[in-house]
């Protein structure tokens, strides 16, 4: 199907015009990328990985300080996180890993953490 000129002249417009709603993509993305993250880092199998992981994200509180965010802030979200990966990656099962990574992000309290760690780790 072959648009008209005015067709396509009104698409133009509706997408210069458009302006995303940034309230939606932060609370609706936040969890699935998220989880995703932790994910992809269970599925590496690499329990290595996942402490290298720890490490990384335990030198961002540095970042984090230098920015000026002040560290009782953002300790107890930083705690949520890097709890969760420990715990994850000494799992000997798979399956014990996938469904603490499951229990953890059904939890609000831990999930909301956790949300809140990486927005204040992506914001400054």
């Amino acid at each position: 199907m072959a648009f008209t000129e005015e067709e396509m002249a009104q698409y133009q417009r509706l997408s210069n015009d458009y302006v995303p709603d940034t309230q939606v993509i932060q609370h609706g993305l936040g969890i699935p990328l998220a989880f995703g993250y932790f994910e992809a880092l269970l599925h590496s199998g690499e329990p290595s990985r996942v402490f290298a992981e720890v490490a990384r994200l335990t030198s961002l509180n540095n970042l984090l300080d230098t920015v000026g965010y002040p560290r009782d802030i953002y300790e107890d979200f930083v705690d949520e996180t890097l709890q969760l990966l420990k715990r994850t990656a000494t799992m000997t099962s798979d399956h014990d890993a996938a469904a603490a990574l499951l229990t953890s992000f059904t939890q609000q309290g831990v999930c909301n953490a956790i949300i809140m760690h990486f927005r204040v780790s992506v914001l400054k």
